[in-house]
This record gives structure tokens, C-alpha cells and sequence, in this order.
């Protein structure tokens, strides 16, 4: 089994959620063209390709409209249709693709059963946990670690109802796209739009996963966003 991995820090073996002993062998292709990585996914016999970044940054959907291997699927991070001719699989559940969407794709869906995504955290190094954040607080706190693509103005307008039905609740927002102060003033201010008090929304930029654990125990509920739903965020 090969790992071809784009992001360069995942595919340093010293990097902890790397695994490398679940793997042969790791190659870091985040530096190689699309022709360089169908030439070297060939070169290396390749059966069966997955694709797991989706229509998200660094993903390979170009190199496998060139038939990098045999049998090509696309996975994990995206559960829409690539709509790729030579990607052949998507992996799914009943859940997340119905049936009856299936018209839309071009990939044939092989559903998996029970969740078609799984996650192991046996050996991550999660902190214990500690008591409710609200007992410490004083006030219950509402949170959601989406991207800011996911945040939309009816998410805004549901959750400005929620805060208002909760007097002394406060919200939590961090995702990566929140680094500049004008993104956290604009979301803020949204909020503010709705008639809750900017003292109310906590927004952060996004954070390593050492600190996204403890912001974690910041908050007593998390909310997931729709249309488009969390994967790795909630899981």
C-alpha cells in the first residue's frame, strides 16, 4: 500500500497522526505536476487510487481524469460527484448520497454500511475531559468550528434566534479563514445585524490541534451548519 499524500505535513513519518505503520510506503507529491504524478502513481503499479481531499485544496482529480491506475474512487472529504469521467467510484452510505441522487453523478456509488467515514482517535492525544464549560462559566456556550464557507447568512439568522432564546448563552466560531481582523469584525458585526450584543460571539482564527482540543472544552454544545453538513469537525 502507497501513500500519496499532497500535504506535506502528513507526510513527514515523524508526524504523529502520519501512521506510517499502517502503510509501505509515504510519498509526498505536494511539489509534482499532475503529468508528474500520473507518470509516478504508473510507475509505481498502482491498482486502486483514492482520492480523499475532494474538491478541496491540493486535490488530484486532474492527474485522474488521466487514468493514473486501473480502478480510481474518490472518498472521504466529499461526498458530491467529482464528475470526472475516469473516476469510477464513490464511496457512500444510505445517509449521506439517497438513491435517488445518484442520477446526478458519474461515479458509480458503492455504499458502505453503517457511516461511510472512520475515524480512530485511540491513538491521538486528546486532553482529558473536565467538568461543563458551563459550570465553569457561569453561562451556557454554543460552538461551531466549520469553514467559514459553511457559515451562511441563514445559519447567522437561526443562531441569532437561539442566543436570543438563551438570554446569557455566548457562541463560539473558529475556522482558518477567520485570520484577519476584518473576516472577525464581518462575522461579528452579522451577528450584530440580528440585534446580539458583539460581547457575545467569540470568533478565533483557525488552530493547531493542540489548541483546538482545548477550545473544545470552551463550549457545552456544538452546532453543525446546512446545507452542507461537517465531517471532520464533527467526527
Amino acid at each position: 500500500m502507497l501513500g500519496y499524500d499532497g500535504a506535506s505535513e502528513y507526510a513527514d513519518p515523524a508526524n504523529e497522526h502520519c501512521a506510517p505503520k499502517f502503510v509501505d510506503q509515504i510519498r509526498n507529491t505536494a511539489h509534482l505536476s499532475n503529468e508528474q504524478f500520473i507518470d509516478l502513481v504508473r510507475s509505481d503499479g498502482v491498482d486502486v487510487l483514492v482520492e480523499i481531499c475532494g474538491h478541496s485544496g491540493r486535490h488530484r482529480f486532474i492527474s485522474m481524469g488521466g487514468r493514473c491506475a486501473p480502478v480510481q474512487i474518490s472518498y472521504f472529504n466529499y461526498i458530491g460527484t467529482s464528475g470526472v469521467p475516469n473516476v469510477d467510484y464513490i464511496l457512500a452510505d444510505a445517509n449521506s448520497l439517497p438513491p435517488e441522487e445518484e442520477k446526478y453523478f458519474t461515479e458509480k456509488v458503492y455504499r458502505l454500511e453503517g457511516g461511510f467515514i472512520c475515524f480512530n482517535y485511540e491513538e491521538a492525544n486528546i486532553p482529558p475531559p473536565e467538568s461543563p464549560a458551563i459550570k465553569r462559566n457561569g453561562y451556557p456556550t454554543f460552538g461551531c468550528f466549520a469553514s467559514a464557507g459553511k457559515i451562511n447568512h441563514l445559519m447567522i439568522r437561526l443562531w441569532s434566534e437561539m442566543l436570543k432564546r438563551c438570554p446569557n448563552s455566548k457562541i463560539v466560531i473558529c475556522n482558518k479563514e477567520l485570520f484577519s481582523r476584518d473576516a472577525r469584525d464581518y462575522l461579528v458585526a452579522r451577528f450584530v445585524a440580528h440585534g446580539i450584543s458583539a460581547n457575545r460571539i467569540m470568533v478565533y482564527a483557525g488552530a493547531d490541534w493542540e489548541n483546538l482540543m482545548k477550545l473544545y472544552r470552551d463550549v457545552d454544545v456544538m452546532l453543525d451548519t446546512f446545507p452542507y453538513n461537517g465531517s471532520n469537525s464533527i467526527a
